[in-house]
């Protein structure tokens, strides 16, 4: 769902949404509900039809609501990440003992890879923004294996947008045979 749905269809299952929320407020509102050729209500009582439209409802209200909170903690990683003023040339150049960070782009490297995991542990599929995310606050905290296992991840998921970001990193890590490897496959 997360990087597949175009915007202007999103628009249209947001307001799809937004009219069977109506319908299904009617549904416990109203005492006879009928919506085209479907009688949901009748005499203050769920047809079977009725019963399924509630059922189905309430998958949809639970799958909206979950992905609303994968979606947020994904927002609000890439907000405290931008919060930290280290930009992508730095991590790979600059030693990581010699690299200064303040103790609030600290917190916010913290708070940022929180919000990645659990949006990439909860999420319905892998997003390679998410793991990109995750190699990036990985670098921070000066862990380059799990940041180029993620890295490599994003990598499987977009090869044509990580790959000259997977080189740079190898190059950086004095392996230019495996990047090399990874530009002439």
């Amino acid at each position: 769902i997360y990087d597949v749905i175009p915007f202007l269809l999103s628009v249209a299952l947001g307001v799809i949404t937004a009219y069977l929320a109506i319908q299904f407020w009617r549904i416990f509102r109203n005492r006879d509900l009928r919506i085209q050729n479907f009688q949901l209500k009748r005499n203050r009582h769920l047809t079977a039809a009725g019963r399924w439209v509630v059922v189905l409802l309430c998958v949809w209200f639970a799958l909206v609501a979950y992905s609303f909170f994968v979606q947020y903690h994904r927002h609000r990683g890439r907000q405290h990440l931008s919060r930290v003023r280290v930009v992508w040339d730095e991590l790979l150049s600059v030693e990581p003992s010699a690299r200064q960070l303040s103790a609030a782009e600290e917190t916010n490297i913290d708070a940022a890879m929180r919000s990645f995991q659990y949006s990439d542990r909860r999420g319905l599929m892998d997003v390679y923004e998410l793991k990109l995310g995750l190699a990036t606050t990985h670098m921070m905290k000066n862990d380059l294996e799990s940041a180029e296992t993620f890295l490599r991840q994003a990598y499987d998921l977009r090869p044509a947008v990580i790959r000259e970001l997977l080189v740079e990193f190898l190059v950086s890590q004095g392996r230019q045979q495996e990047a090399k490897e990874l530009l002439w496959p």
